[in-house]
């Protein structure tokens, strides 16, 4: 299977839609090696932030047949959170932020999975 990779749009009352692009990480070469995921706000000064999950996810059994889901998922969790953070702000053309690493932690194919530094 290739990298896991997509893009999920959000749209907010009264702000612009946000387009999140995401991408399957390997940290490793190949194998069932470590894995993160990379997501980026289209449009953003901050650029992209990237992230290793921790445990990694090939120590799940489901991993393998669910890839495409679980990327998906966790890119859900980190565009939540950054919406999250942009609701807290009070200028309208604020952007939100992506946690700081091992602050943030998701449920993924029965896992907690923390969102750790590369």
């Amino acid at each position: 299977m290739g990298v896991v990779s997509g893009t999920i749009k959000k749209s907010e009352n009264g702000r612009p839609e946000v387009v999140f692009k995401y991408q399957e990480q390997q940290l490793a070469k190949g194998g069932a090696g470590p894995r993160g995921i990379q997501i980026g706000v289209n449009g953003s000064k901050k650029g992209v932030q990237k992230y290793k999950f921790d445990p990694n996810p090939h120590e799940n059994p489901k991993y393998n047949k669910g890839q495409s889901k679980f990327y998906k998922a966790a890119a859900e969790h980190l565009a939540k959170l950054w919406l999250d953070a942009r609701k807290k702000e009070k200028a309208p053309d604020a952007e939100g932020k992506f946690p700081r690493f091992g602050k943030a932690k998701v449920k993924l194919l029965g896992i907690t999975y923390t969102f750790a530094k590369v």
